[in-house]
């Protein structure tokens, strides 16, 4: 090994490179960061880069993993809140990455692996939300449904900018409509 190569975690350093590929798919947007302005934020070369993910998208599928892992582990302290309070949580969760909503859509056509976390993430947000219509009392032949509805409201507020007040009362639509 090089005297100048410094010994790294291999998980710390692609910790290091989601953290920097995060930021700049956040303030610059997926399409505008390269893998050279993502290696040069992580202080790696850019070849760097290939040693811990296969492409752009694999990278971007990391990020949206980071996101969503650190949402997911503040939800149980919600659980015990009104439907309609978990799922302008949940949306309020993903704002700050709305862009890369816009990006995953974008992508699923061009990428096999965009389009399978997207559909991952489509049943475990059905999932969480099934959960909680059971614990609601929605009957159970409604229940896919209403799931399916409260997801894509959730996807379509992140996508299209509402006030607080619409969001809250396209929610309540959706859930009294079961």
């Amino acid at each position: 090994m090089a005297k100048n190569k410094r010994h790294v975690d291999k998980e710390q350093k692609a910790e290091e490179i989601e953290l920097a590929a995060m930021e700049l798919f956040i303030d610059v947007g997926f399409d505008a960061s390269s893998m050279s302005m993502i290696a040069k934020a992580a202080n790696v070369a850019p070849n760097t880069l290939y040693w811990y993910f296969k492409n752009k998208d694999d990278l971007l599928i990391a990020v949206l993993n980071r996101l969503v892992n650190a949402s997911m582990k503040l939800y149980p302290s919600m659980m015990t809140k009104p439907l309609t309070e978990q799922t302008i949580w949940l949306l309020n969760q993903f704002k700050q990455t709305k862009g890369l909503i816009s990006t995953v859509h974008t992508r699923i056509e061009h990428s096999p692996s965009i389009a399978t976390w997207h559909d991952n993430f489509h049943r475990m947000i059905e999932m969480l939300l099934t959960a909680q219509l059971t614990l609601n009392g929605i009957p159970k032949d409604k229940i896919p449904f209403v799931a399916s509805a409260l997801t894509f409201v959730v996807e379509g507020l992140l996508s299209h900018e509402h006030n607080q007040k619409e969001e809250q009362e396209m929610i309540n639509w959706v859930l009294r409509t079961q």
